[in-house]
């Protein structure tokens, strides 16, 4: 499949756009941190439970910060 230069162009605004929407976040919800890390959302939930990355409950979202999932991927292993 070829993309065309309109295409190309259209994927990179929506990915700019994607990545500016988590530009000012601190924290997020288990779903929005696996968003951000590029990895599923189970990931992230068993590494909150087996306290690898720290998280708060936030009424009934349960919330992590950037700067927490930032260190934990700091830490992964290269494939």
């Amino acid at each position: 499949m070829e993309l065309s230069s309109d295409d190309v162009s259209r994927l990179a605004a929506q990915i700019a756009q994607h990545l500016r929407g988590h530009a000012n976040k601190r924290a997020f919800t288990r779903e929005q941190a696996a968003e951000y890390c590029g990895i599923s959302f189970y990931k992230v939930a068993n590494a909150i439970r087996r306290n690898q990355i720290p998280a708060k409950r936030h009424g009934k979202d349960i919330v992590v910060l950037r700067e927490d999932l930032d260190t934990w991927m700091d830490g992964w292993e290269p494939a």
